[in-house]
């Protein structure tokens, strides 16, 4: 909300105590406060604590009180706006066993906050994604994991994140 309507909002506050006179400082006070939320929950909070909270028989609204009825409510409406994208995964690795079956699992890539996996908007390069893969298809190759994944071949597709490139 912008500086004008939270004054309005001061006002409508006035309206509803009429005794209340706040000096010019404490309504830039108020305005500056309700600046933080959407004009119509500060309005529902101030309509519902002079009507449920007993408020009539103050001579002033306490700002207070005000603002823990109207946070909870904003911080809702702020939670339901953030859209969170779906996870996709980074690529998936083809394996061709040694007998001719195929098998494909998909592989997502940790965000680089380490909180959850990344989405379209998140993902790294196809460069830094291919490496990764490459990089685990060569510890599946050696070693130890090896006997475990015994492969003729194997292939790296392209996550969903990544258009394939057009000749042009």
């Amino acid at each position: 909300m912008n500086a004008i309507d939270a004054a309005a909002v001061v006002d409508y506050a006035q309206s509803l105590w009429p005794e209340w006179l706040p000096d010019d400082t404490l309504i830039r006070v108020w305005a500056n406060q309700f600046q933080r939320y959407d004009e119509h929950i500060i309005r529902q909070a101030i309509t519902e604590f002079k009507t449920e909270h007993k408020a009539g028989s103050f001579k002033a609204p306490k700002i207070y009180n005000i603002l823990k009825i109207a946070k909870p409510r904003q911080n809702l409406k702020r939670k339901e706006q953030q859209v969170r994208l779906p996870e996709v995964p980074g690529f998936s690795l083809r394996r061709t066993h040694l007998d001719g079956r195929v098998s494909e699992k998909q592989f997502w890539i940790r965000s680089p906050g380490g909180k959850g996996f990344c989405n379209k908007e998140t993902m790294p390069t196809w460069d830094v994604v291919q490496r990764i893969a490459e990089s685990l298809v060569e510890r599946f190759k050696s070693g130890s994991l090896r006997s475990l994944y015994p492969a003729k071949l194997w292939e790296i597709i392209r996550g969903p994140s990544f258009a394939e490139e057009l000749p042009f």
